[in-house]
């Protein structure tokens, strides 16, 4: 069980900056690269990009795999696409059930079942929380908010 709980945190201490760059990318309205469902690196870049900042611009040769909504409104769509680059693309499973290891919380909400991430936004940032056995608000066993700078 010791072994489990130091995966489950190392994979929650990774994606901190992970996120930070990407929530960095997305208040910039800049273009990021994530591995998406089909296991192939796609380019994500703000909906209506000015010509200098599209991922066909800064990142030539990759593949578009979407847009999000400019900074404030589109964090949401900015969390599912980290769901799918770690659960899909990556294939991250919690080492307790096999399920796919991050889960998208709203605010208050926690994982539902042990040994899984929950990843939940604000407006400008996302709070990354941990889960061993114990699944209640208070038994985290990592916990942080990364900000936009």
């Amino acid at each position: 069980d010791k072994a489990k709980v130091k995966a489950i945190q190392a994979s929650a201490r990774a994606s901190v900056a992970e996120i930070q760059s990407i929530l960095d990318a997305y208040v910039a309205g800049d273009p990021y690269i994530l591995v998406g469902a089909d296991g192939q690196q796609k380019c994500y870049e703000v909906a209506g990009a000015q010509s200098d900042r599209t991922c066909a611009t800064i990142y030539p040769g990759t593949t578009l795999g979407g847009t999000y909504p400019s900074f404030p409104n589109g964090l949401g769509t900015v969390k599912q696409h980290f769901l799918t680059h770690r659960n899909l693309g990556l294939g991250e499973k919690s080492p307790y059930a096999g399920e796919p290891l991050f889960e998208g919380l709203i605010p208050g909400q926690t994982v539902s079942s042990a040994g899984r991430i929950g990843i939940e936004n604000s407006v400008s940032s996302i709070t990354i929380r941990a889960y061993g056995r114990a699944t209640t608000l208070g038994s985290e066993i990592f916990n942080t908010t990364v900000t936009s700078r």
